[in-house]
């Protein structure tokens, strides 16, 4: 999430918690797919966080003071640490959960007797982490490992904070009037990046949360603000010893007798006492406020007395800047060129276009180029803009971007959907006997605007610009444009194992190894099957029909192939059919040619019916399976009981069939193939053999 270099601007805060929380918008350009435009999204490139929130504000610091001689009493002067605070906040705005915390800790002074050290407990689980990485000023970052003793997520940030960030000091450094003691830098500020698993409730207005100081020889002896009674290590036998009034019980700890706590917190930069000078001499209003339990007087750091003040401290600053560093280098989303957060749509390059006439009144005709138009288009495509227009409104309204993909997309997987673009809600679902585009954000509506419907199967087939039932004689035209470079895939599948392969020319396709391919739109791809080890070349089916050995293709959409082959003696019928449609020029050819390609002169011993519908199918062995087979080839009609089936063959139609449901031209459930009937009953797989579903069907006979 961080990334080098100025982050992008954000909007300024005003308030002491400086929350911006972003609400989820229609994605018109997201990089990141969260569901939020680059526009407002403080995050385009990570699609966990959205939106930003800093603590005590942006470019602002709060403050730590505290005692490390805890409970003993000496000069309260509270600066044996000085530490100023700054936090910001990745979230999730929909949840307002946070997903990533940057912590920049400024140490100004070490005043103390004892080396002390510096660590962090967030109240979140342990098992949250993710990730951790602590540097110190621009230092690289290292990774950082949580405490393993604590069940809140906790961490060191220092085990020396004298040596880790003013090598080479000794005794108290920053504390002494400069006039005496010369003011030492630092090494720079600690930044701590804390990523989560997933989205924690944080609650933001709790910072600085607890930021706890502990001896670097007594790890034990730590000391916290009163809310935090100590981590797991602390030695609690401290508690109530010397000044100590702590109450654990009630959360009220590392506070004596007079409600003055060993560490203070103040919400902002301010002065803090020389050395061995009392608090209440800076500060008097601190008094009254220690007493009342910090009821009253709660601006007591707002009038300091200067002359008990350390002149010219060290000022807080950024390793990476006051606000938070942002990776914009996922780049601009599909369709669109630039970079994150002013990108722009990739010009238009190859489109699907449906554009036809509809008469008023009339249910029209439309729908089968309807249909046409949503097969051409492709599942690989990022499609960049969709336009319904028409003759009554040339220019008609568009849709860009990602969400212009989505509806494209959803009219060709015939897909309900809603998208927010371009100003509308456009939406697709089913409507009559088909699906319908909308741009008014119902559907099958009467609404006026931008619909089309040509599959209704009535009047109300849309319109342009008006109404969308019953209206006027228009043409209607649907555009899915997208990018020029998208490529179409082809997949090829081989059946028979290692009895072939699929090349193709031009290259990229070698199915066996390697058996999906990109081509630019409009390629002529010639595919060849290659047999292998003695092997048969079945024929084809999906993109490619036929039994010939090559067969080519146009990839103007995703296109996708099966070459079938059949090792040595082996021969297969395998040919996809659709349901509610009669066999088309190819199933019953290529039955018959696979019945004359088996040899009378092998004794087939199994003979199976399997499918799309039952990957194993039936299967009949032994002598029976050749008198099955051998009728097949010479189209006669027998009957055997096999594998406690009744398998049989005859005639159906214009063709033999085969059935192992103990008859012909039956629609009893289970495994028959009869390619060659002539209408819709062409058999099925496991299931119905009558107007069966859409499925592929395979017949072998193996010796």
């Amino acid at each position: 999430m961080f990334a080098a270099g100025a982050p992008r601007p954000r909007p300024k805060h005003a308030l002491a918690l400086a929350l911006l929380l972003i609400p989820a918008a229609a994605a018109a350009q997201d990089a990141d797919g969260d569901g939020v435009d680059d526009a407002v999204d403080a995050f385009p490139c990570d699609a966990q966080a959205d939106a930003l929130a800093y603590a005590p504000g942006l470019g602002a610091h709060g403050m730590l003071l505290a005692e490390d001689q805890w409970p003993v009493r000496l000069d309260d002067d509270y600066q044996d640490l000085v530490a100023t605070y700054s936090y910001g906040f990745a979230l999730a705005s929909q949840s307002s959960r946070v997903t990533e915390v940057r912590l920049v800790v400024n140490v100004l002074a070490a005043g103390g007797v004892f080396d002390v050290g510096l660590g962090l407990q967030l109240p979140v689980p342990a098992s949250a982490l993710a990730s951790a990485t602590l540097r110190i000023g621009s230092a690289a970052p290292v990774a950082l490992s949580a405490r393993n003793t604590d069940t809140q997520l906790t961490f060191t940030l220092s085990s020396d904070v004298r040596a880790d960030l003013f090598p080479g000091a000794t005794g108290v450094v920053n504390a002494i009037a400069p006039s005496t003691e010369p003011r030492r830098s630092s090494a720079g500020p600690m930044e701590l990046v804390v990523r989560f698993t997933t989205p924690q409730s944080l609650a933001i207005q709790d910072a600085p949360f607890d930021l706890f100081l502990f001896r670097a020889d007594a790890a034990a002896h730590e000391v916290h603000r009163p809310r935090y009674c100590g981590t797991s290590t602390m030695d609690t036998s401290l508690f109530n010893t010397g000044i100590d009034a702590s109450n654990p019980s009630a959360a009220r700890c590392f506070i004596d007798h007079a409600g003055l706590p060993a560490m203070l917190h103040v919400p902002t930069t301010a002065a803090y006492a020389l050395e061995s000078t009392n608090v209440a001499t800076l500060y008097p209003s601190i008094v009254p406020w220690a007493n009342s339990g910090g009821t009253q007087n709660q601006s007591w750091y707002s009038s300091p007395n200067a002359s008990a003040a350390y002149p010219n401290p060290l000022t807080p600053t950024f390793a990476d800047g006051a606000a938070y560093p942002v990776d914009t280098s996922c780049g601009c989303p599909a369709g669109y060129t630039g970079t994150v957060g002013s990108c722009t749509p990739t010009p238009s390059g190859v489109s699907s276009v449906f554009d036809e006439a509809f008469t008023s009144g009339s249910p029209g005709a439309a729908c089968p180029a309807w249909n046409a138009f949503r097969g051409q288009l492709a599942a690989s495509a990022d499609y960049s803009r969709v336009t319904l227009s028409g003759s009554l409104d040339a220019t008609g309204v568009s849709c860009t971007g990602p969400a212009a993909n989505t509806l494209c997309q959803a009219l060709r997987t015939n897909t309900a959907v809603s998208v927010s673009c371009g100003g509308r809600t456009w939406a697709t679902g089913s409507c009559g006997s088909g699906i319908e585009l909308s741009a008014n954000g119902n559907i099958c509506q009467c609404s006026t605007g931008y619909v089309a419907r040509p599959c209704i199967g009535n009047v109300n087939w849309g319109g342009v610009s008006g109404a969308t039932c019953s209206a006027p004689s228009q043409r209607i035209r649907v555009d899915c444009a997208e990018g020029a470079s998208a490529p179409r895939v082809l997949t090829v599948t081989v059946g028979g194992g290692a009895s072939g392969n699929v090349t193709s020319n031009p290259s990229g396709v070698s199915c066996g190894s390697d058996c999906s391919e990109g081509y630019a739109y409009g390629t002529s791809v010639t595919l060849t099957a290659n047999t292998t080890n003695g092997g048969q070349f079945v024929g084809w089916s999906g993109a490619c029909s036929g039994t010939s050995p090559t067969c080519t293709v146009t990839m103007d959409t995703d296109r996708a192939v099966t070459a079938d082959f059949v090792g040595q003696g082996v021969t297969a019928y395998n040919a996809s059919f659709t349901s509610g449609q009669n066999p088309s020029g190819q199933q019953c050819p290529l039955w018959n040619s696979w019945r004359a390609n088996l040899a009378a002169n092998i004794a087939y011993q199994s003979v199976t019916i399997r499918g799309s519908n039952d990957a194993t199918g039936a299967t009949c062995r032994g002598a029976a399976a050749n008198t099955l087979c051998q009728a097949l080839r010479t189209g006669t009609a027998v009957s055997a009981s096999c594998d406690g089936r009744t398998w049989v063959t005859g005639n159906c139609g214009s063709g033999i069939e085969l059935s192992a449901n103990g008859g012909v031209c039956q629609c009893s459930a289970g495994y028959v193939a009869r390619p060659c009937i002539g209408n819709v009953n062409w058999g099925g797989v496991n299931g119905a053999t009558c107007s069966a579903p859409s499925q592929t069907i395979e017949v072998q006979c193996a010796p």
